[in-house]
């Protein structure tokens, strides 16, 4: 019995690929994120090879994008590469909106929407659908239609790249705009790699994130989880929608922080794993993924924005003094305490304790290791004031004791000039010593 292949390889031109088939952003991808640096970039590349190499030449390789045939919709789902199949979309479009010649322009159109074939029984359609979100804005610019102002950053990214390519037209004369184009089509080149089912391509995208591929382990998280619920399609887009939508509404190095703490309120510490392995040891079935999905992340997303945008004092403060200490690993144990605050007696004295530890472990320069142990021990404790076993007291997490304060004072009489956390230190003390109601954010210290 022979084994089945994981996958299949080979190198396409940009004419086979966008000529030949059609394809499908699928639901558990990021929103496109390419800014008009990379788009440059992308033209510059491929520019620079068409002056110097002409149509003789070796062409240009485009790296590798990894796909998997998805039956009910006829086309190839992009596991990964969407941000050059997006873009090259982008810059298609602009030199056929530049080009002069309509029979130069519809052949160069279809490469971006494909003609109608009425003997052929199908329909003019877009070669590639961004995702249902974006589908509205890529198809005016694609269409050269009016573009209206949208709220999405995907959205602007689109539109920004797309005039990006159009600008660069403004340079090239009919002629050269159309054998950029053809170079572009036949020279340009990707390595297709298509998978034989989503979990292998899956498989595919996690080993590209561990070679350095831009990709990022709270992408694979999403598209795992998803594939776990047992949710019908139309709801597991819905679901993703959602995932983007707070993406963009925290930013995504904001969102990709917050899903590292709900990790933390998980294992209660820093592990070697990859983040999307440790969180989905606890999302481990259909339910549990549903759960999270409907529950849990949303209610985490509604708690960390409070904790960045809240209107309590004390809260503020805590987060002004984490800021000037320079880490973020004390949002973990504030999430987790924010998320349960109306169960938990003396919240706000917790808070304050909370930014003592953060003061603390500022100025004694605490590795890495030493912070995450404290602030997971930390959420362990505050279950057990949660359950009422311990007292605020009691909690071994929040005490600083003498050997503490011995490094503490050893760290400031060593060092005191050059501690970053010198200023955190100084506002916590202005906090506890001064009126409860003030907040400490507009505070300068001299």
């Amino acid at each position: 019995m022979s084994e089945q292949k994981m996958f299949s390889a080979r190198e396409e031109s940009i004419h086979q690929i966008f000529n030949e088939k059609r394809y499908v952003v699928p639901y558990y991808q990021r929103p496109y994120s390419w800014l008009k640096d990379n788009a440059e970039n992308l033209w510059d590349d491929l520019h620079q090879a068409w002056t110097q190499e002409g149509a003789e030449g070796a062409g240009y390789f485009l790296g590798s994008v990894v796909l998997v045939h998805d039956s009910g919709l006829g086309r190839d789902e992009i596991v990964d590469g969407q941000q050059r199949f997006i873009t090259l979309q982008l810059l298609l479009c602009a030199l056929a909106h530049k080009i002069n010649d309509k029979d130069r322009e519809r052949k160069l159109t279809r490469y971006f929407i494909s003609e109608e074939d009425e003997f052929a029984g199908t329909k003019a359609e877009m070669v590639v659908l961004p995702g249902n979100r974006y589908k509205n804005v890529y198809e005016k610019i694609l269409k050269n239609e009016e573009l209206k102002e949208f709220d999405t950053p995907a959205a602007k990214r689109f539109t920004e790249n797309y005039q990006l390519f159009l600008d660069k037209c403004q340079d090239l004369n009919q002629t050269e705009l159309t054998e950029f184009g053809k170079f572009v089509l036949q020279k340009s080149f990707i390595a297709v790699l298509r998978a034989e089912d989503q979990l292998r391509a899956l498989r595919i995208f996690a080993i590209l994130n561990n070679r350095g591929i831009d990709l990022h382990p709270v992408d694979i998280l999403k598209a795992n989880i998803l594939e776990k619920t047992s949710l019908s399609e139309g709801q597991k887009q819905k679901f993703a929608e959602n995932w983007e939508e707070y993406e963009e509404d925290l930013e995504r190095k904001r969102f990709q922080d917050l899903i590292g703490h709900i990790r933390m309120t998980y294992i209660r510490g820093r592990t070697q794993n990859p983040l999307h392995d440790d969180i989905l040891d606890r999302v481990k079935n259909a339910k549990s993924a549903e759960n999270f999905l409907k529950e849990e992340l949303p209610s985490f997303v509604k708690s960390f924005k409070f904790l960045q945008n809240a209107e309590e004092i004390e809260v503020r403060n805590l987060a002004e003094i984490g800021r000037r200490a320079g880490f973020k690993d004390w949002e973990a144990p504030a999430l987790f305490l924010t998320r349960q605050k109306s169960k938990i007696q003396n919240y706000k004295q917790v808070l304050r304790e909370i930014a003592a530890i953060v003061v603390f472990l500022s100025i004694t320069k605490a590795p890495d290791g030493q912070r995450a142990g404290r602030f997971g021990k930390m959420i362990a404790d505050f279950e057990s004031l949660l359950s009422g076993s311990a007292s605020i007291d009691e909690l071994g997490s929040l005490k600083i004791n003498t050997s503490d304060w011995q490094l503490f004072e050893s760290s400031l009489e060593i060092d005191a000039y050059s501690i970053r956390g010198l200023r955190a230190a100084l506002l916590w003390l202005e906090w506890i010593s001064g009126d409860d109601d003030r907040s400490i954010e507009s505070t300068e210290v001299r």
